[in-house]
This record gives structure tokens, sequence and C-alpha cells, in this order.
């Protein structure tokens, strides 16, 4: 996936496709319709073995959407670093130029999944989120969600990071973490707390 979102930048002058928002945009990383990275990959009709699904996510899918597990990080636009609500009205992704520590920046994060309850559909993940989307984030189950209290991976979670690696880290726990407060337990912001 990263090579795909290499080939993106490479067409859109160095410019991240947009993370998401609350109207669908071509400019929005994963769709359904050949925009954002998909057009890269080919993905259009895979079931759940698509390269939008994690192999080790072994529950069930029921959404309107095509089948993802990764989210990317909501505040790789530009303007960089925009908190929820505000940022789902922001369609432009950020230049990669931009990103001061892409081997320290998340690119993906595997997100936590609707259950049956949801309105969403079961197995629905959000386009792009923060650190309180990510799988394990949550010390107990939550309402409409399910695995928010469990890591993909064991105890851990997989993240593409902005300069292509993939580190395997344990999630940020709530109510420990809400939301980086230094460079050092930041791994989300592209700016803010990096100069």
């Amino acid at each position: 996936m990263y090579a795909a979102f290499q080939l993106y930048t490479t067409d859109w002058e160095d410019t991240l496709p947009c993370p998401g928002g609350l109207v669908g945009d071509l400019s929005y990383w994963a769709q359904e319709n050949g925009g954002g990275i998909d057009a890269y990959l080919k993905n259009e009709g895979h079931n759940q073995k698509g390269v939008y699904w994690c192999p080790a996510y072994g529950n069930n899918y029921n959404a309107k959407w095509s089948p993802r597990t990764y989210g990317m990080n909501s505040f790789l636009r530009n303007p960089p670093d925009v908190g929820f609500p505000l940022c789902t009205y922001i369609r432009t992704g950020i230049a990669q130029s931009e990103i001061i520590v892409p081997a320290q920046t998340i690119l993906l994060y595997e997100g936590i999944p609707a259950d049956a309850t949801n309105p969403l559909g079961e197995g629905y993940v959000y386009r792009c989120g923060n650190w309180e989307w990510v799988m394990g984030y949550y010390p107990l189950p939550r309402p409409y969600w399910k695995l928010s209290d469990k890591s993909c991976h064991g105890s851990k979670n997989d993240y593409l990071m902005c300069d292509g690696h993939v580190m395997s880290m344990a999630p940020e726990k709530y109510p420990g973490f809400r939301g980086p407060t230094t460079s050092e337990n930041n791994y989300w912001f592209v700016k803010l707390l990096r100069d």
C-alpha cells in the first residue's frame, strides 16, 4: 500500500491523498469508485482478502462499503494537525515534503471495527482517525464497536509509517494517553510538537 501512496504522490505533485471526511470525495485515500490510491492498487471488487483488509482480522464484514481494516492518520492534511470535527472539512492531503519526521509519523493504523449492532455495518472501520480509533486503545469494550479493547496482533498493532516502514507496537491506552504531549510520545502530529 505504501507503493500506491508513492505513485499517488508522484502524480499529484508530492501531495498525499486526503485521509477522509464527512462527505465522500475522489481525493480521499480509500475509495469504492477508483479514487485515492485504489487506482494504483486495482483492488476494485475484491472481497475480505483485498489489500485494505488485514489477514489477521478474522471477523465478519457486513457493511455497504468495501472492506477495510486500516485507517489513515487524520492529521495528514493541509493544513496539518487539525483535530476532529474541523478536520473532516479539509479535503486536501499534505505534501510529503512537509512531514518533518516521516519515520516517526503514522500513515496507516489498524482501526476499531463496528460490531453487528452498529448502523454503519459490522466490520466497518472509519477511513481516518487518531489514536482513539486504534484497536486496543480502550481498556474495556465499547458499545457498537468490537475489538476496541484488543490489539490486532496479540498485544501489538502494525502501523505503516510515512517513510514506508511498518512498525509493530502496543497501542497507546486510554485513559493514560489522551494525545501527544511531547515529541517523545508523538507518532501522530505532522508539525505540532515537532519544531
